[in-house]
C-alpha cells in the first residue's frame, strides 16, 4: 500500500508506504522527520484504507516458489 500525503503547510507531501505479510504490517516507511516509526502519516493511510476499502481493491501478487 502507498499513498502521497499531504500535509496542512505549503508544499508538505509526504510518501507513505506499507508493507504486508500474511494479513499484518511487517513494515512501514514515511519521507516526514517523524522518530517515530509509525508517525501520523502511516496511522493515516491505513485508516483511510480501513474507512475505504471498497473504492480500490487490493492486488494481490502470488509468491514465487
Amino acid at each position: 500500500l502507498s499513498a502521497t500525503v499531504v500535509g496542512q503547510t505549503p508544499r508538505a507531501h509526504f510518501n507513505v508506504a506499507v508493507t504486508f505479510d500474511r494479513r499484518r504490517i511487517s513494515s512501514c516507511n514515511c519521507t516526514c522527520t517523524s522518530a517515530a516509526y509509525w508517525c501520523s502519516h502511516v496511522v493515516a493511510v491505513c485508516l483511510h484504507r480501513i474507512h475505504n476499502v471498497s473504492q480500490q481493491p487490493i492486488t494481490k501478487f502470488n509468491s514465487y516458489k
